[in-house]
């Protein structure tokens, strides 16, 4: 049974190489235990036993402090990079229709994002009875105007009007 236990501990050390989420590893632990059982010559049934009890409490008491201490962010895209960034407008943005902007050399679909409430009060008018939807479509954005990319929904980039234009 030994061999077997050994098996296992290789097969779930390998499982968390391959995918790394904290969770094979722990397993392993509990097949090492479970196979210093078997040198004792202890049951099958309570190897097993232990094997589940040990790998069960690994991986609820340690794991969540294995996690917070490894790096497992999610790392940054170069699509990423661009949010935040300038871009010039090179398809007037009207409203709710899309246009089209160039960054970095490249030509993106973009829309002016509703939720803004900077530049022009494009949400706060409340004065003339408009809402924030009303007045975004009322906004343009002509060709050549500097805009500031504050997100990226599929394809299609959402960008605010650059302050200071």
């Amino acid at each position: 049974m030994i061999w077997i236990w050994a098996v296992l501990i290789a097969g779930f050390v390998v499982g968390e190489i391959a995918m790394p989420s904290l969770i094979c590893i722990w397993f392993a632990g509990g097949a090492f235990v479970a196979m210093l059982l078997d040198l004792f010559n202890v049951t099958l049934m309570v190897q097993i036993i232990v094997f589940l009890s040990v790998s069960l409490v690994l991986l609820l008491a340690t794991r969540p402090y294995a996690k917070s201490r490894l790096d497992f962010k999610r790392q940054k895209t170069n699509l990423d990079a661009i949010v935040g960034k300038d871009a010039i407008v090179t398809e007037e943005i009207k409203g709710q229709e899309p246009g089209a902007v160039k960054i970095e050399g490249k030509v993106w679909t973009a829309k002016l994002d509703t939720a803004s409430g900077q530049n022009g009060n494009v949400a706060g008018n409340t004065a003339s009875g408009q809402n924030a939807a009303q007045a975004t479509e009322a906004r343009a954005l002509a060709v050549g105007e500097t805009v500031t990319i504050k997100e990226i929904r599929g394809v299609t980039l959402i960008v605010t009007e650059k302050e200071n234009n």
